[in-house]
């Protein structure tokens, strides 16, 4: 698969893992934004901004991390081989 086909797939399964967890989701339409989704949690009304990474593996195994390109965005690991999301930890500074 190639990375923008992948990037593609990443990005619309983590629509569908958002949707499951209850949010309304919008999509960006930069190329370019810090912003890959928009959450909106319909309850609460908060706002919550994300990143869209896939997830990568070293040749040990091990993952790599990839860092947020605003700090106010989450970011979102996708493994597409998976098919699998996971929102990111927080990192405190």
């Amino acid at each position: 698969m190639n990375s923008n086909l992948k990037g593609c797939f990443a990005e619309n399964l983590s629509v569908c893992y958002l949707q499951e967890l209850g949010f309304h989701v919008f999509k960006g339409n930069q190329t370019n934004s810090p912003v890959d989704l928009i959450a909106l949690d319909p309850k609460t009304l908060k706002v919550r901004l994300f990143d869209i990474k896939t997830r990568n593996y070293r040749k040990d195994g091990t993952k790599i991390s990839r860092n947020a390109r605003a700090p106010e965005v989450e970011l979102l690991y996708v493994d597409v081989a998976k098919k699998e999301c996971q929102i990111a930890e927080k990192r405190v500074k």
